[in-house]
């Protein structure tokens, strides 16, 4: 097993090192990195031998990974502890967001009361953040722009209605 495991290591690493060489000299040819770039009569020789060259040594490089990965094997405490340590932070990311939809939720019933003339859009937001609870929203929306969630909130749930009521009618 010992020259089995020893030929794997060799020849994966000579992959890696054969892909790394192609896309570097690819890149360097083709003088930018070409990616998604689609193959075409409209295109250049060389934006195609760059494409094709970065194609290659990407494939070099993904199976001398795969044969170094397989020599050094490791037990599955150590594969199941990398794999869930990210899935430990997204949860733990949506708990801070369902927390903190709760916390807003609060403070806008607090706000029913204070500031009666805001009903319309306290009340709206107070549905945004409800439906932010949400486990299933929190965990699809871990990573999510403010300006996105409240696009789709707006769509959900129509436009915010104005704080101020006076300010629309004048």
């Amino acid at each position: 097993m010992l020259l089995a495991a020893s030929w794997l290591e060799s020849y994966g690493l000579w992959f890696i090192g054969i892909g790394a060489f192609v896309v570097a000299v690819s890149a360097i040819v083709g003088g930018r990195l070409a990616s998604g770039m689609r193959l075409g009569v409209t295109h250049s020789r060389e934006g195609r031998l760059t494409y094709a060259g970065l194609g290659a040594g990407g494939v070099w490089v993904a199976m001398g990974s795969i044969l170094v990965a397989i020599e050094h094997f490791q037990p599955v405490p150590v594969i199941s502890t990398v794999l869930g340590l990210p899935l430990v932070a997204w949860v733990l990311a949506a708990w801070s967001i369902r927390a903190s939809n709760r916390r807003m939720r609060a403070e806008f019933e607090d706000g029913l009361s204070n500031y009666p003339e805001q009903r319309a859009s306290l009340e709206w937001e107070i549905r945004v953040a409800e439906r932010r609870m949400a486990w299933r929203w929190a965990l699809l929306h871990v990573f999510s722009s403010d300006a996105k969630d409240r696009a789709d909130a707006e769509q959900r749930f129509g436009p915010m209605p104005s704080p101020h009521p006076e300010a629309a009618t004048s």
